[in-house]
């Protein structure tokens, strides 16, 4: 289930950087979510308990093609609710980071063809 995971995370090796970074439960809970939604799990019901199991497909075991994924679901999300940002204004929101507005440009660049 998606709260054993969530509880897994909290309670990991990274349980002390999650709680300095100030990352919540419920923030750990939302991408988890979010990347549901976007299609990076598998999902199928255990065959004694009916509850349900969450896989990670194999095509995003590696961070890129997941991070990639994940994107493409915010910005979509955006897109469906008229919402348009620039790449410098995605980069912003995403990762506050100048190194990855090339990655956000070849991103916005995909979606639009």
């Amino acid at each position: 289930q998606k709260e054993d995971f969530v509880e897994i995370i909290m309670k990991s090796k990274f349980s002390k950087w999650l709680e300095q970074q100030g990352i919540s439960r419920t923030k750990v809970q939302a991408v988890l979510q979010l990347t549901i939604n976007a299609g990076c799990f598998e999902k199928h019901r255990h065959p004694k308990n009916n509850k349900f199991i969450y896989k990670i497909q194999n095509e995003f075991l590696t961070y890129e093609p997941f991070q990639k994924q994940h994107d493409l679901f915010l910005i979509n999300i955006a897109k469906l609710n008229n919402l348009e940002f620039t790449p410098a204004q995605w980069l912003s929101l995403l990762y506050d980071d100048q190194k990855a507005l090339e990655y956000i440009t070849r991103i916005l660049q995909d979606i639009k063809q």
